[in-house]
């Protein structure tokens, strides 16, 4: 199936019903879409990231002592500091960078939705 931002959106959401999705998941999706539309790996990453957390469907943070920690910044700002992350990264799986969490407004919408 030819990826997205719909159907990136909806893996991820569908994902984070179980558990916090790790960001190399949001990464290999848009590395996919990537493929197929020529379009930059990095532009696909944050637009979409950023349509999740503006539309308040999921967060971004770390795992610590409590769980999952949200990052307090607005959203704009966090999606700055995730691309930051990957690229000190280099773009390379690194579980550590960051983690996406469904809000309880995106376990109810995907799980009316059969999901």
């Amino acid at each position: 199936m030819k990826k997205n931002d719909d159907s990136i959106c909806q893996e991820l959401l569908e994902e984070g019903l179980d558990d916090w999705v790790p960001v190399d998941l949001l990464v290999a999706l848009a590395f996919e879409m990537s493929q197929e539309s020529g379009e930059s790996m990095r532009d696909i990453t944050a637009r979409v990231l950023s349509r999740l957390l503006h539309s308040g469907l999921m967060q971004v943070g770390e795992l610590g002592e409590t769980g999952f920690e949200a990052w307090p910044e607005e959203n704009d700002a966090v999606v700055r500091r995730v691309i930051e992350a990957l690229e000190t990264v280099k773009w390379e799986p690194a579980l550590g960078v960051c983690w996406l969490a469904n809000t309880p407004e995106a376990d109810r919408l995907v799980s009316e939705a059969g999901h």
